[in-house]
């Protein structure tokens, strides 16, 4: 056994040997809306910054820029390249001037 099994053990085992505490088994006043209030409030702050809401934000952005960018790309115009040919005159031209 690990060290872990046996550690469950004997709480298993402390807890057969021990007697159910005697009263009422009563919520305490008021405890179940503190423990909402503390749920509300973890919900709240874990909302301000999920991934979900993130992700679903990001998706008309993505969509704005790949609109954007097709539309930039479909009115470039390409860039008239040389020869190389016309390149190799011209370094040539550019070398032999004074």
């Amino acid at each position: 056994m690990n060290r872990h099994e046996e550690l469950l053990n004997r709480l298993a085992g402390d807890a057969r040997r021990e007697v159910a505490p005697g009263g009422t088994n009563e919520i305490p006043h008021g405890l179940a809306t503190r423990v909402l209030a503390q749920v509300q409030a973890d919900a709240e702050r874990d909302e301000a910054w999920s991934w979900e809401k993130l992700t679903i934000r990001a998706v008309p952005v993505a969509a704005a820029l790949l609109v954007i960018c097709a539309l930039v790309v479909l009115h470039a115009h390409p860039v008239a390249t040389k020869s190389p040919g016309q390149l190799a005159d011209d370094i040539f031209t550019e070398a032999l001037n004074p």
